[in-house]
């Protein structure tokens, strides 16, 4: 019989990878090609590059990136960063020409600035004035008014500009030269009508995804940035914006219908009809 004798398995040696100075293909990059670690080397040193990488980054994450060195503190804090970051916050949104200045030479204090006046619940005259205004019935006013109004037709809402003196001075002919405005401590506006007297009072709210103006009230609605029913977001519905009207604004709404009721004559056929009350 032929003995078996017990060999152990030795492991193979792995072979050494070819040098790139034998010619081989294998190697790092930077192995094969000095340009490469030039090149990589250029951009992990450029300011540049750094503070593109930082402008991705969210608000919050800026302060965690100001710990990681020096240079990154620096690069964070460069007005350069903030000024567009700025930009990026701002796009799309009302912003008060003060803030853009200001971002020239102090982009952070602009930024700040301009986030605490998006939550600002009032508004000077000269702003008010500025402005081009879109108006729109709600579904409250009833269908003798949503039904000429042009949002509810799937157009554009009405434009229209408060002016100085006073005046409410619309786009729409049939519109202009009938009514006028008052504001009350910056957050209530006060519109009356040549015909149909003095309306509710428009209560002050903001709209967060634009930062814009609103004046609402149970029957209508002012916006500082084009209203469209096909384009507004939810926050911009009937029953959105109901939530913020407050009680002692129906109370005026009831209380002007009752004195238009009043005033209404028989003979008076042409006159329109009241609000619905309390809708």
């Amino acid at each position: 019989t032929l003995s078996r004798t017990y060999m152990p398995r030795t492991r193979s040696k792995k072979r050494a990878p070819a040098s790139s100075s034998s010619g081989g293909a294998s190697g790092s990059l930077c192995e094969r090609s000095p340009a490469a670690l030039r090149l990589i080397s250029e951009c992990l040193d450029s300011d540049d590059l750094l503070l593109h990488v930082l402008g991705l980054l969210p608000l919050a994450g800026l302060g965690r990136a100001a710990c990681v060195s020096s240079r990154w503190a620096r690069l964070a804090a460069s007005n350069s960063l903030w000024a567009s970051l700025a930009e990026r916050v701002w796009e799309g949104r009302h912003v008060s020409e003060a803030c853009r200045a200001q971002r020239r030479q102090h982009g952070r204090s602009a930024l700040r600035r301009s986030l605490a006046e998006s939550e600002a619940r009032h508004i000077d005259p000269s702003l008010l004035c500025e402005l081009t205004w879109h108006f729109r019935f709600k579904r409250a006013a009833g269908e003798h008014w949503t039904g000429s109004d042009p949002y509810w037709q799937g157009a554009r809402a009405r434009t229209l500009r408060f002016e100085p003196d006073g005046a409410v001075r619309w786009e729409e002919e049939a519109w202009d030269g009938l009514m006028w405005w008052r504001l009350e401590g910056g957050s209530l506006l006060r519109v009356s009508h040549a015909q149909l007297g003095a309306f509710p009072a428009e209560r002050l709210v903001r709209h967060p995804p634009s930062w814009g103006y609103l004046f609402t009230s149970p029957w209508a609605v002012y916006a500082s940035f084009p209203l469209s029913r096909a384009d507004d977001d939810a926050s911009l519905t009937d029953r959105a914006l109901g939530r913020s009207v407050e009680p002692w604004q129906w109370a005026e709404a009831a209380r002007y219908n009752e004195a238009a009721a009043g005033e209404s004559s028989s003979d008076d056929e042409d006159a329109p009809p009241p609000f619905p009350a309390g809708v």
